[in-house]
């Protein structure tokens, strides 16, 4: 958390200074508009010189002798140029410079609640494994206490014996492993979220995690994303202000000091059309991916549905073997373990779908991409 709040701590200042920058835009741009408008001026004056009377136009010649006292030359085309850049897109280009941060304070935001996201399904599954271990173990201690048994009366042999202590022995230590993880993942989720690091979460409302059962279409998560995508609004920005730069050699400028001046800046409008259509397709190609995966996490969910009904027939025809004296407790129990497990990677699979909606809906609005 230490190092996001740094991050955010320096997009607002990034932000503070970029407004603080307004009044010296607002300078400039009404230096911009004095100078073209001066410009403007004196080449009316150089151009209608000739056809004045003294008499009837002596403010118009005592205006132009002032500009030939101050020695007033010309703006180059290229001085025309940058001055009526500063002039029409002065403000577009501080206004695009501050919805880029703003943007990116969004998308840190998604990026951080994604990531408790992803942390909060990881516990989620942790605490499904630690209980299903659980599990896993009394039933190894209930096998082990009945081999000891059966050893104490000659049925069983020592060697089986030793094998059941050492699995049992061997699932405490999973056991303590995934506690240890457990306590981590907690540490790491209360650090993000900005808890007590101490906090327990055992009254997960776990049911929260599942999703609908129904998505939405492809195609809705695309036109949301091309609509809201961070990089793709900037792209779209950029490319307009490329086009209107190079605009102005058509419309305000008609002398160039060189060929290569207009072709730079017509370059650089084709560049940034290419990048437009590179930031759509990249754009689209995640979302679409991102999709299929959901697909295909739906479709593993009829697997283990059709699992656990196996697992639930297993149960009643053990059970009925059992009632028969056909099979033993033990082996009824491990039928039923089977089936906790399937129910366990039902519910891992949902979670799993949970957390990618979560992800498109992400993704096909501000961003950020690449979760």
């Amino acid at each position: 958390m230490d190092a996001a709040e740094a991050s955010f701590y320096s997009l607002q200042l990034t932000r503070r200074n970029i407004v603080l920058q307004i009044g010296s835009l607002r300078d400039s741009v009404n230096m911009a508009i004095k100078a073209l408008e001066m410009d403007d001026r004196y080449k009316v004056l150089i151009a209608d010189e000739d056809s004045w009377d003294e008499e009837y136009h002596a403010e118009l010649i005592f205006e132009l002798e002032m500009y030939r006292n101050m020695k007033y030359k010309e703006l180059t085309s290229d001085e025309r140029r940058e001055l009526i850049n500063i002039r029409d897109m002065g403000y577009e280009r501080f206004n695009l410079n501050l919805k880029r941060v703003d943007n990116n304070v969004e998308i840190m935001r998604n990026q951080l609640m994604y990531a408790a996201y992803a942390q909060y399904t990881g516990i989620a599954k942790m605490q499904a494994a630690i209980i299903l271990q659980q599990e896993a173990m009394d039933l190894q201690l209930k096998n082990l206490t009945v081999l000891k048994a059966r050893y104490e009366i000659g049925s069983a042999s020592r060697i089986e014996v030793e094998n059941a202590e050492l699995s049992y022995l061997k699932a405490e230590i999973d056991m303590r492993k995934q506690k240890r993880s457990m306590t981590s993942l907690l540490t790491g989720f209360n650090r993000l979220v900005g808890e007590n690091l101490a906090t327990d979460y055992q009254d997960f409302d776990r049911s929260q995690l599942k999703p609908p059962k129904r998505d939405e279409p492809v195609g809705a998560y695309l036109e949301k994303a091309l609509e809201n995508r961070s990089e793709i609004i900037m792209a779209a920005e950029e490319l307009s202000l490329a086009q209107r730069q190079a605009e102005l050699y058509e419309t305000e400028i008609t002398n160039f000091r060189t060929l290569d001046d207009r072709q730079d800046v017509y370059q650089a409008a084709a560049e940034a059309v290419i990048t437009y259509d590179i930031t759509v397709q990249d754009v689209e190609a995640e979302i679409k991916s991102a999709y299929k995966q959901l697909v295909a996490l739906r479709g593993v969910t009829r697997y283990y549905e059709s699992q656990i009904k196996t697992a639930q027939e297993n149960c009643e025809r053990t059970q009925v073997l059992l009632d028969m004296g056909m099979t033993t407790a033990v082996n009824v129990d491990q039928v039923k373990m089977s089936l906790a497990q399937a129910e366990m990677q039902l519910e891992n699979n949902l979670i799993d779908i949970w957390q990618q909606r979560k992800k498109l809906e992400i993704i096909s609005g501000i961003g950020p991409g690449g979760l």
